[in-house]
């Protein structure tokens, strides 16, 4: 009788621990720990004062806790280290598939206290970039999860290994700064990096990489009930602050990595235009970013200055609210998403040149129709004087 019970629990625990079960009940355990802990950390946030009050840099208008990003990395770094490489039971004969994970664990953890600080104290760029550069190094150096093959980009293909480490630290920050810059209205940070881990996740668990599903499992999980709270929140709204924007980059800087490495083939069909395809599921932070450091500099303004030209400003120039401007940028990430996968074969210069091209128009409109509103109110007042 008891031999029997073992053995049902054995086969219970063998068919619960298959990465099939185990991304389903990650990404539960994430939602429902991440929706327990966020009013939690926004009553405490509220008792100490650890809120954002609106000033001339803002889109908000009320005073509003800026520590959500603590939600996020307790519930990130909690479920991924109880679902992902799970091998504690010896008759479960599981590989680990992810070795990574510890690295982009120190990453994320790093990059949780640098951003904390910054959104409670403040911090120098110098001591923020130099954290981003820490975690950027321990994932490729320690991870090994780094750019390691051009893809024929500017006619380059293998790299050499400080080559690649240095590129990997680089497009790292500038993606983790993306992200952070991106995090100006409400969800759109969070939908973003839902919507690129979801395009992430199908990839990996149609190519078998489960562990890496997993994890994109896990950040949807954890950023839907954000997603909820920040939106539409009364008494529990929320922002991520740094603390978690930084994190969202820097995850989305392993999943873009190792989806690169995992479906590149040098020379093979697989996919010409791998490294093409991460851009356009991450084009929404990178191309704005690119297209306001470039304004900045043509009007010979430092590129780092805070100003108003960011894609979502413009949107709430047009009179969207946060919403309205959140759901057409996702939207417009998802249609680029799409089209990246479904002219993959046209290969990656003509795939990157079509993207542009489409990304330029598209932003045009909403920067001409801003132009059009502003002439229209500069000849207001001269129209109404004439008729008087």
């Amino acid at each position: 009788m008891i031999a029997t019970i073992l053995t049902s629990l054995k086969d219970f625990f063998i068919e619960f621990m298959q990465p099939e079960s185990r991304l389903f009940v990650a990404f539960m355990a994430a939602e429902l720990l991440s929706a327990y802990s966020i009013p939690i950390i926004v009553q405490i946030a509220k008792a100490k004062s650890l809120t954002s009050a609106p000033n001339h840099r803002t889109s908000h208008c009320n005073i509003v806790p800026t520590i959500g990003g603590l939600a996020l990395f307790a519930t990130i770094v909690v479920v991924s280290l109880s679902t992902i490489n799970i091998s504690g039971f010896s008759f479960l004969k599981q590989n680990t598939n992810m070795p990574a994970l510890p690295s982009i664990i120190a990453g994320v953890t790093i990059l949780f206290f640098i951003g904390m600080k910054d959104d409670l104290l403040g911090l120098s760029w110098k001591k923020k970039l130099t954290g981003e550069i820490t975690a950027m190094l321990i994932m490729s150096i320690i991870g090994d999860q780094r750019i390691s093959n051009m893809q024929g980009f500017l006619g380059v293909n293998e790299i050499t290994y400080l080559n690649s480490i240095l590129l990997t630290v680089f497009v790292g920050v500038a993606i983790i700064n993306a992200f952070n810059l991106i995090d100006g209205i409400d969800g759109l940070a969070s939908g973003i990096s839902m919507i690129a881990s979801f395009a992430f996740g199908l990839s990996f668990f149609l190519a078998g990489e489960k562990e890496y599903a997993i994890l994109c499992a896990i950040i949807i999980g954890t950023l839907l009930p954000f997603f909820y709270y920040n939106v539409w929140g009364t008494k529990n709204k929320l922002f991520m602050g740094d603390t978690g924007s930084l994190m969202l980059g820097f995850l989305m800087t392993a999943l873009a990595i190792r989806f690169n490495k995992l479906f590149f083939i040098p020379g093979g069909e697989i996919s010409p235009s791998t490294a093409v395809i991460s851009i356009a599921i991450l084009i929404i932070p990178i191309f704005d970013t690119i297209r306001v450091f470039t304004l900045r500099i043509l009007n010979r303004k430092s590129p780092f200055g805070a100003d108003k030209r960011h894609i979502h400003h413009m949107m709430l120039q047009l009179g969207f609210s946060h919403l309205k401007s959140t759901l057409i940028i996702v939207s417009v990430n998802i249609f680029f998403i799409i089209l990246a996968f479904s002219l993959s074969g046209v290969g990656k210069t003509k795939l990157l040149l079509i993207l542009v091209v489409i990304a330029l128009t598209l932003v045009s409109i909403p920067h001409l129709l801003i132009r059009k509103r502003e002439k229209a109110a500069l000849k207001t007042p001269a129209d109404s004087s004439v008729s008087a």
